[in-house]
Formats: structure tokens, C-alpha cells, sequence
């Protein structure tokens, strides 16, 4: 988005001009949409981006010669006024500017236009001063920032994918889990849903069988490797009471995973729910690929007996003094300067 920024709001530049050249873009009037062309990663990135980016851009309007009427956002936050017109908008007015909607005494010339468009969207029209030469040239500004400066921080949030909140809590929850860190990059690629199996590395055009090659499912997907596989279920029944099963079984990948690091469901266990949860995804992938390479299918009581093991060793450190000693401890070092005794001579004192 930064780069379909640059080309949006410094027209002026060289590359911009360039590549605006090469694939037929007008950068004093911008379009909605890019056209699909092939060419350049740098011009794929930024068709990428492009309609969201135009969805931040905002006009403030001056002059009124370069913003166009109908086609930019200038006047509400619902977008271009085309787009909220009650009727047709006729073809010569189109690519108007906002110049071009006022009379010669310098006010809105209304009857070009208020006969198209919802009286309330009239109102916010009304709200904004008509354009005036003395004011220089029309800008734009990112209208997600208060400051109307485009950050990345404010493009990330304006795109509206994620909750960053859980977004946030979920990140926490696998990055402060207490053990080895390969338990908690493991937690990180679960949240992100990026696990190698074979219903992913098929997304990715890889040619591979989806079913599941351990029990015979038609499809191996995330959830199906860690919890919902014949050959893993009954190690879950046997760690999880009869009264939490119902919700255990039937939650989706991500919030399965986020309620089991929270122990949302207060599982009660000699150890901490939460560092047996880690530990049993962590080696039920391992074990999976074990059987991919060896083709060795392990038992469930061997399994549990590994989880266990490891387990509680991670369990016996997090207690232990180690874990609760400071790992680094700062001392403050400096020099000070022997004391050297004096000497006195027939001339001066010596040291």
C-alpha cells in the first residue's frame, strides 16, 4: 500500500510518471480500478493494493480543477458520490470536476446536480465550501490518520480483516507459553494456520492425496492432525474429563486453540492444563510426520507416555529455583585510581 500511496498523492515523481506511462494510468486523474495487465512485481503490488488504497484517500478541496465530482471522496465518508446517486449519472458530467458544479458568483450551482442525489447527502454537500481559486491547489490526505499522513499502522487497521484485540491476546498466549521455544513457534504456525498438511501444502499447488493416510479421512486438514484423527482421539479422551468433551470436540482451530492456552474450560490435571495442551499438539505433529517418514504407526499409550514425560520435565523446571532465578543479572563496573603516594623533592611534589 505504501508504494500505491506514492503513486496516489506524488504525481510529480519519476518512477511514478514512468510506470503511470507504461500501463496507461493518468496520475492527475486517477481511476478506481487498475486495468489487468500484465507486468513488473512492483506493478502487481501496487493493482494489489489498489482499491483499498483509493478507499483511504481523501480530497480536500481548494481549487476544485483537479477533484472530480463524482469519482473521488471528497464530500462523505460513504465514498464517491457516484456510487450513492438515486439515478443515472449523465456520461458528460462523469469525469467532471468540482469546478465545474459551481455558478459564476462562486456558490454550488444546485440544479446541476441535487436532482440526483439523497437529500442527505445534499446536506453534507452544503457543509463543504465551495471552491476558491485564492486557496491553491486541491490535496489529499489519508483519511485513517488523524493527522491525514498515510502510516502503515493505519493502513493495517483500516483494512478491517482481523480483530486486533484477539489478534493481539492470541499472539500473547503462544509467545509467554512456558517452556522451549520450539513449543511456542509451534503454537505461533497453529494460530496462523500453516501447518504442512496436506489439505495446505494442496492449497499451495503442491500435487498430494488429501485424505488422511493414519485413519483413512477424506481430507488431513489442521484440526483433523491434532484433535479429530481416529488414531489421536481416544489420547484426548483420556486426557480430558468426560464433562469437557462435548465443547473440546466441536470448537473450530482457533478458538480450540486460544480456550485450551487460557484453560477456558478449567480442566483439572496434576499439571498445568496449559503446558500439557503445548506439549500434546507439539509432539502429535511429530508423531505424524514420524509415521510419514518411517511409516511406523505409534500406539496411543506410546504417545502419552512421551507427552508426559516431556510434560513434566517442563513442568519440574517452570517450579524449579532455576526458572525463578533472574537469568542475567547487571553489575555496574568502574575504575577508580590507586592512591599513589606523594614524594616530596627540592622542586615538587611527585606521585
Amino acid at each position: 500500500m505504501k508504494l500505491s500511496w506514492e503513486v496516489v498523492s506524488n504525481s510529480d515523481k519519476l518512477w511514478v510518471k514512468v510506470i503511470c506511462s507504461k500501463y496507461g494510468v493518468d496520475p492527475r486523474h486517477l481511476p478506481l480500478s487498475l486495468p489487468e495487465k500484465q507486468g513488473s512485481r512492483v506493478w502487481k503490488a501496487i493493482r494489489s493494493t489498489w482499491s483499498a488504497t483509493m478507499r483511504g484517500a481523501r480530497w480536500a478541496v481548494c481549487d476544485g480543477a483537479r477533484t472530480r465530482f463524482w469519482l473521488d471522496c471528497w464530500a462523505t465518508k460513504q465514498g464517491p458520490l457516484i456510487n450513492l446517486a438515486e439515478h443515472p449519472i449523465p456520461q458528460e458530467l462523469v469525469n467532471a470536476t468540482v469546478r465545474d458544479f459551481t455558478n459564476v458568483h462562486g456558490s454550488w450551482n444546485w440544479p446541476v446536480f441535487e436532482h440526483l442525489l439523497p437529500s442527505c447527502i445534499l446536506l453534507q454537500i452544503a457543509s463543504v465550501m465551495p471552491p476558491d481559486p485564492r486557496l491553491g491547489v486541491d490535496k489529499i490526505f489519508w483519511r485513517f490518520d488523524p493527522r491525514g499522513s498515510f502510516t502503515v499502522r493505519s493502513a493495517y487497521e483500516s483494512l478491517g480483516q482481523l480483530d486486533l484485540t484477539d489478534t493481539d491476546t492470541a499472539w500473547h498466549l503462544a509467545w509467554s507459553w512456558k517452556g522451549p521455544q520450539a513449543v511456542r513457534i509451534f503454537l505461533w504456525q497453529v494460530l496462523h494456520a500453516k501447518l504442512k498438511t496436506k489439505d495446505e501444502l494442496s492449497r499451495r499447488h503442491i500435487p498430494v492425496s488429501l485424505g488422511c493416510e493414519r485413519c483413512g479421512a477424506p481430507l488431513e486438514d489442521i484440526i483433523h492432525v491434532l484433535r479429530d484423527c481416529h488414531c489421536i482421539k481416544r489420547l484426548w479422551l483420556r486426557l480430558v474429563p468426560d464433562r469437557n468433551q462435548l465443547a473440546f470436540f466441536q470448537s473450530s482451530l482457533r478458538e480450540w486453540t486460544i480456550a485450551n492456552l487460557q484453560n477456558k474450560w478449567q480442566i483439572a490435571c496434576p499439571l498445568t492444563w496449559e503446558c500439557i495442551f503445548g506439549v500434546t499438539v507439539w509432539r502429535l505433529w511429530y508423531w505424524r510426520n514420524h509415521f510419514n517418514v518411517d511409516g511406523k504407526l505409534a500406539d496411543s499409550s506410546t504417545i502419552y507416555l512421551d507427552i508426559m514425560a516431556r510434560a513434566n520435565e517442563i513442568h519440574r523446571l517452570n517450579q524449579s529455583q532455576i526458572s525463578q532465578q533472574l537469568r542475567r543479572k547487571e553489575i555496574l563496573i568502574g575504575w577508580l585510581p590507586p592512591p599513589w603516594p606523594l614524594v616530596q623533592t627540592e622542586h615538587r611534589w611527585l606521585l
